[in-house]
């Protein structure tokens, strides 16, 4: 897949327009990608780029083995169904998806509350605390996520580093 992605970006470089490059990744590639992940790059342009690809699952029945922890990432449109699905007591790791981010905190607090621990960027945490202007206190957002349930959160802020922080500290980690 690293070619893909490679292509996608030397596509974006010589400046075809999101559609034809959405549409040369689908016939030389067959690859299907979102547009609106190739905009939110673009748009961005900071520290990383994604360009998802979700092959087609079955998600209505998943078996889980028998572990402490589960690591979820972007669920997209089967978000609530794997939620309804996770074993009961078992410790919950996130990183939300954009999808997920962009339905808003009464979508997410179902998992939220069940979430050990939740992995954002800067940007993101924003998104979830509701805050439309980016506010540079980072505790003020620690503590505004930690109501929403996770016990440790860790906000990661592209070439700065990243802070945590656990729910049961007033302690904020670099």
């Amino acid at each position: 897949m690293p070619e893909v992605i490679t292509a996608a970006l030397d596509l974006l470089a010589k400046g075809l327009s999101l559609a034809d490059v959405v549409d040369h990744l689908d016939q030389h590639y067959k690859v299907k990608v979102s547009r609106k992940t190739i905009l939110d790059w673009q748009k961005h342009k900071e520290d990383r780029v994604v360009l998802s690809y979700h092959e087609r699952k079955d998600f209505r029945k998943l078996t889980f083995p028998k572990t402490r922890w589960v690591y979820l990432a972007s669920l997209g449109e089967y978000h609530t169904m794997v939620e309804k699905q996770l074993p009961f007591g078992t410790l919950i790791a996130w990183n939300p998806g954009g999808f997920e981010i962009n339905k808003g905190l009464k979508f997410l607090l179902p998992l939220l509350k069940k979430t050990h621990i939740l992995f954002v960027n800067k940007q993101e945490a924003h998104a979830i605390a509701g805050l439309h202007r980016m506010k540079n206190d980072i505790g003020f957002l620690f503590k505004t996520l930690a109501k929403t349930g996770p016990r440790v959160i860790v906000i990661t802020c592209g070439k700065e580093g990243a802070y945590t922080q656990c729910n049961t500290s007033s302690s904020i980690y670099f």
